[in-house]
């Protein structure tokens, strides 16, 4: 339905609606390059729109061009023609000056769906022409003659005034609003992560030590370090592929989550986990925990550590939300945005190191008296 309503939208009403304006006005022939690039910028900007909400290649293209043309090539032809049009009634300052502000929110909008840095600042300096300097000119030059202001006027300039402030307020604070509370628990998650790991990794290196004669704890804890630091790496892939300029959101030692632009990025997190073809890191990582919970499970089928992997890496589990089933993968990482996918991966790596606790644990109770001393040592402290 969606796919069907942007077909009609795009080659059926559009077209049929500037021709239908540019015959009805009998507008002249140097006007209809204005119609032309505005039905032009405006189908391409559509379908850029439906490629992104659909998750479908080339749709940050499509909106580069689109918003490019639009900018660049429709509104100068509609300010200039505007201008000639008036034939000298002193609206060409006016009309100047809406020509930036559009140009600036345009721009804006197009840095903010790509992601990049000052789109804030864009949108905020052309609701600035607008409000204050556009519409008080426009106003001026329009009315200064009339003894009496229609209420047509200033109903048209009330609706037009929230709407632009609406549309700016939203996209200068809603993915700050939502994707804030995403940076609070992420940032919470890794503090209990590296808690978890450095006691993980002290209890790991003890139960070693004991028991030299068995490489079995030193093969597991090598692994899960393997899978852990694997893991680590996907989040900073996916954090430099979205912004690779940032150079405050990624350190040697750790990733300063409130430093990322592009928290609300669905569309880089798609193409690298899941990608087009079905084989992104997603489908490794997949892979990776199954191998992971097959050696744990090759080394001891104890009914306790079964449920507890059951719990913890449950990667088979299913899901079906309105007769549809849902893998493992798609629950985690399809359609979802970046700050959203981090979360994941980190909630991914806390399993993991309760996942080797839990093995190391059961191994080294069953092992020796020495074993069990060190696990009880260790449990009054993590």
């Amino acid at each position: 339905m969606l796919v069907l309503g942007f077909f009609f939208l795009c080659f059926l009403f559009l077209p049929s609606s500037v021709y239908v304006l540019y015959t009805e006005n009998k507008s002249s022939k140097k006007h209809l390059f204005m119609h032309l690039s505005g039905l032009f910028s405006s189908i391409i900007i559509l379908l850029g729109i439906l490629f992104k909400v659909m998750h479908w290649p080339g749709a940050g293209m499509m909106l580069f061009i689109g918003m490019i043309l639009s900018a660049l090539v429709f509104l100068p032809s509609l300010v200039f023609s505007k201008i000639s049009d008036d034939k000298g009634e002193g609206k060409k300052t006016a009309y100047i000056i809406g020509l930036f502000a559009g140009f600036f929110y345009i721009t804006g909008f197009l840095f903010k769906i790509l992601h990049w840095p000052g789109a804030s600042i864009l949108i905020l300096l052309a609701l600035i022409l607008t409000a204050a300097v556009f519409l008080p000119a426009y106003s001026y030059a329009q009315f200064k003659d009339e003894i009496h202001i229609k209420g047509r006027f200033i109903f048209l300039t009330f609706t037009v005034m929230m709407a632009v402030l609406s549309i700016s307020l939203m996209a200068l604070t809603v993915s700050k609003n939502i994707f804030s509370e995403f940076v609070v628990v992420e940032t919470q998650m890794d503090e209990l992560l590296d808690d978890l790991t450095e006691k993980s990794n002290v209890l790991a290196d003890k139960l070693i030590a004991e028991s030299s004669s068995d490489e079995t704890l030193s093969l597991i804890h090598e692994k899960t370090i393997d899978l852990d630091n694997w893991i680590d790496a996907l989040k900073r892939e996916l954090i430099l592929e979205v912004e690779p300029r940032n150079s405050e959101a990624l350190t040697e030692d750790a990733i300063n989550y409130k430093s990322i632009m592009g928290k609300d990025n669905g569309s880089v997190p798609f193409e690298m986990l899941i990608a087009a073809e079905g084989d992104g890191k997603a489908f490794q990582l997949e892979d990776k925990l199954k191998a992971y919970r097959k050696l744990i499970l090759s080394v001891t089928d104890e009914s306790m550590l079964v449920s507890s992997l059951d719990i913890l890496l449950d990667i088979s589990h299913e899901t079906v939300i309105n007769d549809y089933t849902i893998s493992w993968v798609e629950l985690n990482f399809k359609h979802r945005s970046l700050m959203a996918v981090l979360n994941s991966l980190t909630t991914i790596q806390i399993q993991l190191r309760l996942a080797e606790k839990e093995v190391l644990t059961l191994l080294s109770m069953s092992g020796s008296e020495t074993g069990q001393n060190i696990i009880a040592a260790e449990n009054s402290t993590i």
